[in-house]
């Protein structure tokens, strides 16, 4: 292994890691987009888009997303060197999928458990930032301290 791969104090990630980021990247991509894409059609639904068609369109894109990121998951062997991303994206994605369920389940503009899904995707988002490895491209984009994020 060439020595500017080996971890370190000065060195980056060792080569194991960034193979475990190359498996894991795709997927941790996808299921941040997807965590985007449901909260998007959660707000719709909240709100009363006013179009149960497009709403039901949506439902039938993440339904497809989320089985196929759940079969990428489930083909793909645990991956060690990233152990805190890999179970991050195994956490995460049950949440998103009770997101998804919920929202097939009910009428759009309902009253319904809008609080417990908000929570839910308030900890799928957790995971996510908790497993993100940046140093090795693969983090969503956290803009908390953001100077659009508040007061300074």
């Amino acid at each position: 292994m060439a020595p500017h791969l080996h971890p370190g104090l000065d060195a980056g990630p060792g080569e194991a890691a960034i193979a475990a980021a190359m498996t894991l990247k795709p997927v941790y991509d996808r299921l941040s987009a997807l965590l985007g894409q449901a909260a998007g059609l959660l707000l719709l639904t909240t709100a009363g888009s006013g179009d149960p068609a497009a709403e039901r369109l949506h439902l039938i894109s993440l339904r497809a997303q989320y089985a196929e990121i759940e079969e990428s998951l489930r083909r793909m062997a645990p991956q060690p060197f990233l152990p805190a991303s890999d179970d991050a994206l195994r956490r995460a994605l049950p949440l998103i999928g009770e997101i998804v369920e919920a929202l097939a389940d009910r009428p759009p503009a309902s009253g319904g458990p809008l609080p417990a899904l908000l929570g839910r995707l308030l900890e799928a988002r957790r995971l996510l930032l908790a497993g993100s490895a940046p140093r090795l491209g693969m983090g969503l984009v956290d803009l908390s301290g953001a100077c659009c994020a508040g007061s300074h």
